[in-house]
């Protein structure tokens, strides 16, 4: 997801952007494109996992969340790209965007989570701390929450924690219960996860970007950003060690072999995530005024609207045994995670 144009320079004494009665440059249509191209791709995803059964598992709430918030996104992305910043709908396009972004970072976070809990803390879903309803649940509330605060810098943080949310959600069900026996990972709770950094978003925004300490918030996102990729990193030796310890067993094999593929795509999204992210940021930091600067930051992190989706076509086995299945009209069995 990527913010508006405006919310990096939105402090700047002439943050305002050329106007675009002059025409449009290479860097517009190029950005028009990627969104237009993001748009089949995410609603692909959305139109499959409602209308196929088999899809609508719990592991796919999420992708479901992060497809339908790059989905909206695209047509505001495209509008602000037109739009001047004096139109009353570039403001209402601008809100939008940015409430997506935060969105679709927290749901990364939920994912890191939710699978640190199915497959480190509680593999066997014996507790039952993960359920669809609350994985639904989570997701509706992080939408909601963001409805209600569509600042920049609540979004920078929230977004955050919703990265690193996904790498604990992924150290847990691999490493610290990865048979599910103490059922630490549910839906609710997958849920509550998601509301709790909306809320904790808001608080950390409050503190401390209102008082303009941009620096803080900078180093907080990044502190963030490194636990999550710590998180990954424990989740990867966990699943490593497992594999060395129980093999000859079909069954543990198995499983081990689809907790690598998942962490490797989650590890996958992460990654592409910041890489999209680290323009912006940069951007954000130097605070330039360079429109150069500023337009090729946005369209890095528009980058992810296309990449998000890729990721789960290439790497989602179930996914692609559907499409199958429907194109076929075979009866495709998809691997179960």
């Amino acid at each position: 997801m990527m913010p508006a144009a405006t919310n990096f320079t939105q402090n700047n004494t002439q943050g305002d952007c050329p106007s675009r009665e002059s025409g449009y440059n290479y860097l517009d249509i190029l950005g028009i494109l990627e969104i237009v191209v993001s748009m089949p791709l995410n609603g692909f995803i959305l139109l499959f996992i409602v209308g196929s059964p088999r899809l609508r598992k719990q592991h796919n709430v999420f992708t479901f969340n992060m497809a339908l918030i790059d989905f909206v996104t695209a047509p505001n992305a495209i509008l602000i790209i037109v739009l001047g910043q004096s139109s009353i709908l570039y403001k209402i396009c601008n809100t939008i965007w940015s409430s997506c972004s935060v969105i679709s970072s927290l749901n990364i976070l939920l994912v890191a989570v939710y699978r640190f809990v199915t497959v480190h803390v509680d593999p066997f879903g014996v507790k039952i701390l993960v359920t669809t309803p609350r994985c639904i649940f989570a997701c509706a509330l992080a939408w909601i929450r963001r409805v209600l605060n569509s600042t920049w810098g609540s979004s920078a943080v929230s977004s955050t924690f919703n990265i690193l949310l996904v790498a604990v959600y992924r150290f847990v069900t691999v490493r610290v219960d990865p048979f599910g026996v103490r059922n630490l990972v549910t839906t609710p709770r997958c849920i509550s996860a998601c509301v709790l950094t909306w809320f904790v978003g808001s608080f950390v925004y409050i503190g401390i970007v209102v008082k303009d300490a941009i620096s803080w918030i900078l180093l907080f996102i990044l502190v963030v950003f490194v636990l999550t990729g710590i998180c990954y990193v424990l989740l990867y030796r966990g699943v490593t060690r497992s594999r060395s310890l129980r093999r000859g067993v079909d069954a543990d094999e198995h499983r081990l072999k689809e907790n690598r593929r998942l962490l490797r795509t989650f590890v996958a999204i992460y990654v592409t995530y910041v890489s999209c992210w680290i323009p912006g940021f940069a951007f954000a930091i130097s605070r330039l005024d360079n429109d150069m600067f500023e337009e090729i930051s946005i369209l890095s992190i528009a980058v992810s609207l296309i990449t998000n989706p890729v990721i789960f076509w290439v790497r989602s086995n179930d996914f692609k045994a559907e499409v199958k299945r429907c194109i076929f009209r075979n009866d495709v069995v998809p691997v179960m995670y």
